[in-house]
């Protein structure tokens, strides 16, 4: 995992776009034990030992696939600003126009791919399984189950295909859905 991190860490700091995730403006500082806490606490979960070390040792987000990493703690956020703690805590809330609204608790949006979809971390899996939350072809009135696409990868192998320049939605394929 070392040698994954120093790729990384060199990646985020050229840079430069891949075909797969566009160079931040901003780079994020990494952040602490207690801005760690603070997510885990939130989500209830322990964040996966990779996603502890890029937090921790390459940035608070702003590096990655598609828009990049979303932080924690006051880190890269999307276009609204709302970093990965806060699109959770609002996923988390009941939708009264939807009864059928529900965010499952061990997914944490990571990774903001445009059009409402965000690539999201299994926290229940140590080695950080991807869920793509792909919301857009949702039927009204249905149940949100379908949405919610497994990927046949983690977030090692995620983090590998950007630093190759490779797109995650080319090289992953779903899996079957297991709720």
């Amino acid at each position: 995992m070392d040698d994954l991190i120093a790729r990384v860490r060199a990646r985020a700091r050229s840079a430069e776009p891949t075909e797969s995730g566009w160079a931040s403006e901003k780079s994020y500082p990494p952040v602490g034990r207690k801005s760690i806490a603070k997510a885990e606490k939130a989500i209830g979960y322990k964040l996966p030992p990779l996603l502890v070390r890029l937090y921790s040792e390459v940035g608070n987000g702003g590096f990655g696939p598609d828009y990049g990493l979303l932080g924690i703690d006051g880190g890269a956020g999307n276009e609204g600003g709302h970093d990965a703690l806060a699109l959770y805590e609002g996923f988390q809330k009941p939708d009264k126009r939807d009864p059928y609204w529900c965010w499952p608790d061990n997914l944490l949006p990571l990774v903001h791919c445009g059009c409402a979809m965000h690539l999201c971390v299994d926290c229940a899996s140590p080695e950080g399984k991807i869920v793509w939350f792909e919301p857009n072809p949702h039927a009204s009135g249905q149940s949100w189950a379908d949405s919610f696409i497994p990927l046949n990868c983690n977030l090692e192998q995620l983090m590998e295909t950007w630093l190759e320049g490779k797109s995650w939605l080319d090289t992953f394929t779903p899996i079957e859905y297991r709720p």
